[in-house]
């Protein structure tokens, strides 16, 4: 099922990367104007989608936590954690993403040494199940990559444990139908499936324009040209 959603949205997640990024089609070009000049106009493709994002963007600044009841010390050791992972710099990140794909993602899980750390993600590696009967609730998350052995890894995250799984060849095959082309990842030194005692899946998502429960939806997606 993970990798099912993962494959359903990742063809428009690049599409508006792409077009952020300045790689955009050219409306005009039929096939008969592309096989007599190939990429020549090219250099005239006016790039206007990052400032549909940064007009948005620039106005997202965390400044600070607040609690309703409780210690006023856990707004202070909320503060503590963003800084201490740079989200005061990186939280831009999560942002444009969002604003760019729809979706953000971050995972929250102690480093080797117990510290809290935030990890921003890529949002065509992510994926996420919400509780149909509690809106808002996650179910599982899902996070597949292409690992530096060209080998893919699938991690899915649950309220009690993590499981994390390795394909069983390299990647010229692409990226497998079913999980059937995974196998359990076992990291020494640790149980497998992970224990995950916070009783909730450490993944956080951010859909931007977002219904409860739903993807996000882009902001360039009245931008883009229709295809």
């Amino acid at each position: 099922t993970a990798l099912a959603q993962l494959r359903a949205r990742i063809t428009d997640y690049r599409l508006y990367r792409d077009y952020s990024e300045g790689r955009h089609r050219l409306a005009f070009a039929t096939d008969k104007f592309r096989s007599a000049f190939g990429s020549l106009f090219r250099a005239f493709a006016d790039n206007l989608c990052p400032s549909v994002v940064d007009a948005v963007a620039d106005r997202l600044i965390v400044t600070g936590f607040a609690v309703e009841s409780g210690p006023e010390s856990a707004a202070e050791d909320a503060w503590s954690i963003w800084t201490a992972n740079r989200m005061d710099q990186r939280a831009g990140e999560v942002h444009a993403e969002a604003l760019t794909s729809g979706d953000a993602y971050v995972i929250v899980w102690p480093d080797g040494e117990g510290n809290v750390t935030i990890y921003p993600q890529d949002a065509a590696n992510v994926t996420v199940r919400y509780d149909p009967e509690t809106p808002g609730r996650l179910l599982w998350a899902g996070k597949c990559w292409l690992a530096d052995d060209k080998r893919y890894r699938l991690n899915l995250y649950y309220p009690d444990r993590i499981e994390k799984f390795i394909t069983r060849g390299t990647a010229e095959a692409g990226l497998p139908d079913s999980g059937n082309g995974f196998v359990p990842y076992e990291v020494p030194g640790e149980a497998w499936p992970l224990p995950n005692p916070y009783e909730r899946v450490p993944v956080f998502h951010f859909a931007n324009n977002g219904r409860v429960g739903r993807f996000g939806r882009s902001e360039l997606a009245d931008v883009v040209p229709l295809r």
